[in-house]
């Protein structure tokens, strides 16, 4: 399985530019990692922070966009919220990815 995420934006020369979770960047971000691993698809991609500036409605939007492409298998959060998973669900079903939305959540930080 080959696994790969996205949060910090950093440029090509390794410039980390702090989170950002833009459907702009999710896209960049995933065909950087396509390129530098040398593979067509990714199995297992994910949001690593949630960017709170962005909807995530609108980052797994874009993250849904990639399965329906073929670029991506499976999709993905880490240290998310309940409620933003609730939220990033709805968006994965009306995106109609036809991959399952793996949840990777930190659940001890909601107790």
């Amino acid at each position: 399985m080959l696994a790969t995420k996205a949060s910090s934006e950093t440029d090509d020369d390794g410039t980390v530019r702090g989170r950002n979770g833009t459907p702009a960047y999710i896209r960049t971000a995933a065909e950087r990692s396509l390129r530098h691993l040398g593979t067509d698809v990714i199995d297992l991609y994910y949001l690593h922070r949630v960017d709170p500036k962005v909807p995530i409605e609108e980052s797994v939007g874009a993250m849904a966009e990639l399965v329906a492409e073929g670029k991506v298998r499976h999709i993905g959060l880490s240290e998310a919220s309940e409620s933003t998973i609730r939220r990033a669900r709805g968006a994965s079903a009306r995106c109609r990815a036809d991959r399952v939305l793996v949840v990777l959540a930190r659940r001890a930080a909601q107790r």
